[in-house]
């Protein structure tokens, strides 16, 4: 549920909803999402999405341990959040309907602009004090914005170490989705927290690349 000031992130918790709805029984795997209610008596009229209980944990045991079995399981377990990433960057996001309700890009040239345009409305709607810097960095940003993507595809957002859920090294849920975005699918490996440190960052995107 949302906090009691509203949510951290500009979207609505029905937001997170939807998208983890519309990956359920997908080859995406999520915990199942089990219903939203806009504003129950429970919470004040705050609104509760409620969904299944992963069996996992976001945290994975002697992860950082030293040694040769240990860099090697490392490496594992990035080829895996890798592969979790491809199946997510390579769904039919357009017969699964999320844009219906998702921001999308026109075409992939238009990723990097559509972001930018969505982050500076959310900017405008939330700011409190005037921030100079973060005016002339826009204004960086905006003059920089790649031109080219791959393809537009449903992007997790914040992703890696402590945002999913794992069991025996494997990634039983994809987890907080409240960032996620039709876009570059390049900007989740931006976003990746850790998991190109993992092992070796070129062998992951390679692995990754192979299942793309």
């Amino acid at each position: 549920t949302d906090a009691p000031g509203g949510p951290i992130c500009p979207e609505p918790l029905e937001f997170e909803y939807k998208v983890m709805k519309g990956l359920f029984g997908s080859a995406v795997p999520v915990a199942e999402p089990l219903w939203y209610d806009h504003a129950p008596a429970i919470t004040d009229g705050r609104p509760v999405m409620v969904r299944a209980l992963a069996d996992g944990s976001n945290a994975i045991p002697g992860l950082y341990d030293e040694g040769a079995d240990t860099e090697a399981r490392r490496q594992r377990i990035a080829f895996e959040h890798a592969e979790k990433l491809a199946a997510l960057h390579t769904l039919d996001w357009q017969g699964l309907g999320f844009g219906e309700f998702m921001n999308t890009p026109a075409s992939p040239e238009q990723c990097a602009r559509t972001d930018f345009d969505y982050w500076m409305r959310m900017r405008a709607q939330t700011k409190t004090d005037p921030m100079p810097l973060l005016t002339e960095a826009a204004f960086w940003l905006e003059e920089h914005l790649p031109k080219t993507a791959p393809r537009v595809s449903l992007g997790k957002g914040n992703n890696g170490m402590g945002e999913e859920i794992w069991k025996d090294d494997k990634l039983v849920a994809l987890s907080d989705w409240e960032l996620a975005f039709l876009g570059d699918p390049a900007q989740d490996w931006a976003l990746s927290q850790g998991m190109l440190s993992m092992g070796d960052g070129a062998r992951t995107l390679k692995h990754y690349a192979q299942h793309t």
